[in-house]
């Protein structure tokens, strides 16, 4: 029974090698139909915003790829999270065909197996047992980059989990770090937290992660306007040295946004992994939402300086946090969330006790044009969500 991988081979003088890996497991093969499947009913809300006096927006097109063997469980993580968070099965060689994934906002390259339409000629044995080395088939190659491209200039995201890194270098070759490509080695390493907001959510600086198995990809790339989530120092695979690599990154790409998780969903992971994952997803999910705001407040001359990424569930559920700040001058706090039938609130207690609230339906922000050094106390209520763990970005600028 054999399934397919595909990867990169780094062991040739240093050289970056673009492979594609058939990978032989004796009795594990995921069965397909080699079909798109709804894995539940998509959420449809049918109400007027408030704010916009229009239809709210429907909720997220998203598609999670499969091929033979995948091991990347994010469509468990997606089941878990709720209604709001339906899927498609996509079979992972649709994704070369712009036509099948031009209906999806998000697309999640989940870690796993390959298509032999893919497969070149053979080149060497693999880095695991019983793995065969490929070339790439250069008329896919063509295909995947024009696809993808095509969907990211659309506005989608796409998240890429570990060994999808081969796709990513196809489709950017030129942003592909190699001084710090070097596969992992299975082992436990202790992360460096490089994002504030997921920081605050962790409540740490470093988190533990666990790679079970060797050839796990580091997110070995360097491109315009990217963003560090973590990164961390690990054994490298072939020599066992110590390197350093980032392991979560997400880049923009066109209208839409790319990322690039070393670490995905396993059986194994712990609580704070578990937290992680859910962070990875709400970020992708609100991409949008924070493209949209960012750019708004730069371009209104505004430097955002602090970002939240929360959810909540309903029934009046409340967020609280603290910003101190340490500038005089205009404040702006933006509530960022989908249209999709909720009601949120924002409420902001000045340093000297003014309270200033504020509802709505989709995006809106309360702004303080004279605002005083000190701390500012706020609260986002969830009066309504349309799904539980309904994702927002709470995004904090000055001027």
């Amino acid at each position: 029974m054999i399934s397919r991988q595909l990867g990169l081979d780094a062991g040739l003088a240093g050289a970056l090698i673009v492979a594609l890996v058939t990978v032989y497991f004796v009795d594990r093969r995921s069965p397909t139909d080699g079909s798109a499947k709804e894995t539940k009913p998509k959420l449809t809300v049918e109400i007027q915003n408030e704010t916009t006096g229009g239809t709210v927006a429907k909720p997220l097109a998203i598609a999670v790829t499969h091929d033979d063997r995948v091991f990347d469980e994010v469509g468990k993580l997606l089941d878990e999270l709720g209604q709001g968070y339906a899927y498609t099965k996509l079979p992972l060689v649709d994704i070369s065909d712009f036509s099948k994934i031009g209906q999806y906002d998000l697309l999640f390259l989940t870690c796993g197996t390959q298509p032999k339409a893919w497969l070149g000629k053979p080149v060497g044995v693999g880095t695991r047992p019983e793995i065969q080395n490929y070339s790439w088939n250069e008329d896919v190659i063509k295909e995947i980059r024009a696809s993808l491209l095509k969907f990211l200039e659309k506005g989608g995201t796409i998240v890429a989990s570990d060994w999808q890194f081969a796709i990513l270098s196809v489709v950017f070759p030129d942003y592909i770090d190699r001084s710090t490509y070097n596969p992992g080695a299975a082992q436990t390493l202790e992360a460096t937290i490089a994002d504030a907001g997921l920081s605050e959510v962790l409540g740490a600086q470093q988190l533990q992660l666990k790679f079970d198995l060797d050839d796990w990809k580091p997110a070995a790339i360097k491109a315009p306007k990217m963003k560090i989530y973590l990164e961390g120092e690990y054994r490298a695979m072939a020599d066992r040295r110590l390197v350093k690599a980032p392991l979560l990154v997400k880049f923009p790409q066109g209208q839409g946004q790319v990322i690039f998780t070393s670490f995905h969903n396993e059986k194994q992971n712990s609580k704070k992994e578990m937290q992680l994952l859910r962070y990875l997803v709400f970020t992708a999910v609100t991409s949008r939402i924070e493209t949209t705001v960012t750019t708004t407040l730069v371009q209104g001359g505004f430097s955002p300086v602090k970002q939240s990424l929360l959810s909540v569930n309903g029934g009046a559920q409340t967020v609280k946090e603290t910003y101190v700040s340490k500038k005089a001058g205009r404040l702006r706090f933006v509530l960022g969330f989908a249209a999709e039938g909720a009601e949120m609130e924002l409420t902001v207690t000045a340093p000297d006790g003014a309270t200033t609230s504020k509802k709505g339906t989709s995006t809106f922000q309360i702004e303080f044009d004279d605002a005083t050094v000190g701390n500012y106390q706020y609260s986002v209520t969830g009066h309504k969500v349309p799904y539980p763990n309904f994702p927002f970005r709470l995004e904090i600028a000055d001027k």
